[in-house]
């Protein structure tokens, strides 16, 4: 864990740096337990930060702040003065924080305990990450079916993403509106996919735009999105276009 004593702090209004000015070593006093490292969050969602007291003070409240710049700071203030709660040995605290949208692979929370006395603080072991929420979008053209013989040539518009360089292609059964199964995971980037062979049977056909990591729309269907396949090609990822 690396702790240090918070000696000063120079305030810049309510989007304020606080400088870190000494980061020697100092008795551990409080324990930042999460995040700790290596965790992954999406811009936009919440992550519960959690602390706990090791050696008790008289308390005042507490601060939180965030650095891109490694665990020396600078950091840049989540949230001041916050309600000092339990000052007990082993007491949890926790703060509900949305992620703001600063993606970046070496990210550190800070957490100040703010007392009567000297103040103390903690940082996370190890850096955590921001990611961009997923960005796989729709289709801009309707899916059209050329049927030669037995085989199908299927085409499609382009996704509305610009994130999506992929598609993939699903198989249903007609009055299943769920069975839809894997044909293809990759079209190479073309839109557009055959000769194929459904077999005998009456079915229906997805194309679904893919990005690196996520699948977008299967499209609308009795008044919703439809579902992914039971086994897509990759998780959804669903990014509603303009």
């Amino acid at each position: 864990m690396t702790r240090s004593q918070w000696l000063g702090r120079m305030g810049f209004g309510l989007a304020a740096l606080a400088v870190l000015l000494v980061v020697s070593p100092a008795q551990a006093h409080v324990n930042l337990d999460a995040p700790n490292g290596g965790e992954q969050m999406v811009v936009g969602s919440q992550f519960t930060i959690t602390w706990h007291i090791l050696i008790s003070h008289t308390l005042l409240n507490w601060d939180l702040s965030y650095s891109t710049n490694g665990p020396n700071g600078p950091f840049t203030l989540i949230v001041e003065d916050l309600a000092p709660g339990s000052g007990a040995v082993g007491s949890i605290h926790t703060y509900d924080w949305t992620v703001p949208n600063i993606p970046d692979d070496t990210m550190w929370i800070l957490v100040k305990m703010d007392n009567v006395g000297t103040d103390y603080y903690d940082v996370n072991d190890l850096p955590f990450s921001i990611i961009l929420p997923p960005t796989s979008g729709e289709i801009s053209q309707p899916l059209q079916l050329n049927k030669q013989g037995n085989d199908i040539e299927f085409s499609w518009g382009v996704s509305c993403s610009a994130n999506d360089t992929d598609y993939s292609l699903y198989q249903g059964l007609l009055g299943d509106f769920d069975s839809h199964v894997r044909v293809i995971c990759t079209t190479f980037g073309t839109t557009s996919y055959g000769p194929y062979d459904p077999g005998s049977g009456d079915y229906y056909f997805l194309a679904v735009p893919r990005s690196g990591s996520f699948e977008g729309s299967y499209g609308l269907g009795q008044g919703h999105q439809r579902f992914p396949a039971a086994i897509p090609c990759r998780p959804q990822g669903l990014f509603s276009c303009p």
